[in-house]
């Protein structure tokens, strides 16, 4: 059976009313404990505005600063906690991310039957909105992640406007956003005339970041002391080699927990490969930004990021699947395996044993 657009979004609807009623909602206190010590600072920002000078935080997460102010800024006006609005300006983002992500999928004409599980994965893996939910002052990653999906639907759209507006909410998330810069670049050196960004493009892009960095430098410099947690030796420490064989081994899995799941149903379901997907500039572009993001992670090694590499990754875990999904034409699905064994499997590689209010895999918990 076919699900239309109503049915797609009903079964969204439903998927993330099951997240969120499964999940762990930590206090800021644990938040902090809990995988979210960044918090700390953008917290800070958002609650302390006014006296900032006097906290000591870390430079890059103040040249972050933005998303921050605005939501203390919200918190302020309606007086309101200001946790309770990191809160629900992320159940707000994550709605709208999962909104994105299915509206990219359809435009794509992905088979509906497959978007329905598609976006199963993409809400219910276990270190993306569980993560952000259970731990709300993460916001800027969120809303990166929100910046990367409304850069790709601008280039389904062919809308330059659309582009600059996810350029722009990408540089006052994370430094990452060079990387979107450093990608259409490399795809108009590729492509040339055909390429969708024309010069013009990339010089407003260069501007805009320019402009963008400027302002968030100026502020973190502000505020607090710049320090060397941005080094090149901490950027690159994959290759001071001061880990050992098995951490070695153990920070590779990391990524296998959030790719072996899509890469199996992928590899079991009736498709057709379509070898010209991945020679064009769209498949490139997811190619260039997923690529750049996960190997600035994965060079601060098992020492530097350790398990931090799986959240980081994270960051553009809609575009590993859509590298891994879109090569191939899937057929309509006449099993019904994706109903009665997909689904809840699934749902059990959601249940993260610190994210989950379900215990079931609680025992696992040293491992994540």
């Amino acid at each position: 059976m076919k699900l239309n657009s109503f049915n797609q979004n009903l079964y969204i609807l439903v998927s993330f009313s099951i997240l969120l009623v499964t999940n762990n909602y930590f206090t800021y206190e644990q938040s902090l404990i809990m995988g979210a010590r960044d918090g700390f600072d953008y917290f800070t920002i958002a609650d302390k505005l006014e006296n900032l000078s006097q906290e000591t935080l870390s430079y890059h997460k103040v040249w972050r600063f933005i998303i921050p102010v605005l939501t203390g800024t919200i918190s302020k006006f309606f007086d309101i906690n200001t946790y309770l609005v990191f809160r629900m300006i992320t159940i707000l983002g994550s709605l709208s991310a999962i909104y994105l992500f299915n509206l990219i999928l359809n435009k794509l004409k992905i088979e509906s039957n497959h978007i329905f599980i598609f976006n199963f994965f993409f809400i219910f893996n276990p270190y993306f909105f569980r993560y952000f939910i259970a731990n709300p002052t993460m916001l800027n990653d969120l809303y990166f992640t929100i910046s990367a999906l409304i850069i790709l639907l601008s280039y389904i759209n062919n809308d330059k406007k659309l582009f600059f507006i996810g350029l722009l909410l990408g540089l006052i998330t994370r430094q990452n956003a060079i990387f979107y810069l450093i990608s259409i670049i490399l795809l108009k050196v590729i492509f040339k005339s055909k390429s969708f960004f024309k010069i013009r493009d990339i010089v407003l892009a260069i501007i805009l970041t320019s402009l963008i960095f400027s302002i968030n430098t100026n502020f973190a410099n502000l505020h607090t002391v710049y320090n060397d947690s941005y080094s090149f030796l901490n950027r690159f420490n994959l290759f001071t080699f001061n880990y050992s064989i098995n951490e070695f081994i153990k920070y590779n899995l990391f990524l296998l927990i959030i790719v072996i799941p899509i890469m199996s149903y992928v590899f079991i379901e009736n498709k057709t490969f379509l070898k010209h997907i991945i020679k064009s500039e769209f498949y490139l572009l997811i190619f260039f930004v997923a690529f750049f993001i996960c190997s600035i992670a994965y060079v601060g090694g098992p020492v530097i990021t350790g398990r931090n590499l799986i959240r980081l990754c994270n960051l553009v875990y809609p575009f590993i699947m859509l590298l891994i999904i879109i090569p191939f034409k899937f057929n309509i699905n006449q099993n019904i395996i994706y109903k009665y064994f997909y689904i809840p499997i699934i749902f059990l590689w959601s249940l993260h044993p610190t994210f989950s209010s379900i215990s079931i895999l609680r025992l696992f918990k040293f491992l994540f």
